[in-house]
């Protein structure tokens, strides 16, 4: 596990905001042999209003998130970023919530 910035642009859409933080931290392991495989993901959840919900601080603020998500519209995307042998790849899968029967 590496730190990595995960701040953004506010102005970004969730798509370029996802895919931009896993790819920022597969940058963190440049200095891995790149013989070796190296995946690095990130989610981010928005909002029915558009609005990306942060990370929750303590487990207080994850109850408060999840009750204000449970039963309404919400997206979650998940950007999974992938380097091999000096190539990288990288895309966007998404969920819309709640899902239908």
């Amino acid at each position: 596990v590496r730190e990595t910035d995960e701040s953004f642009d506010k102005e970004w859409s969730a798509v370029d905001t996802v895919k931009y933080i896993a790819e920022t931290k597969l940058l963190a392991f440049n200095d891995v042999d790149p013989s070796h495989l190296i995946i690095c993901a990130d989610t981010i959840v928005v909002d029915q209003n558009g609005k990306v919900i942060g990370k929750p601080q303590d487990l207080a603020e994850a109850k408060d998130v999840i009750l204000a998500l449970s039963g309404k519209k919400h997206q979650v995307y998940t950007a999974v970023a992938f380097s091999y042998l000096g190539q990288k790849i990288s895309f966007v899968g998404l969920i819309n919530f709640p899902r239908k029967k």
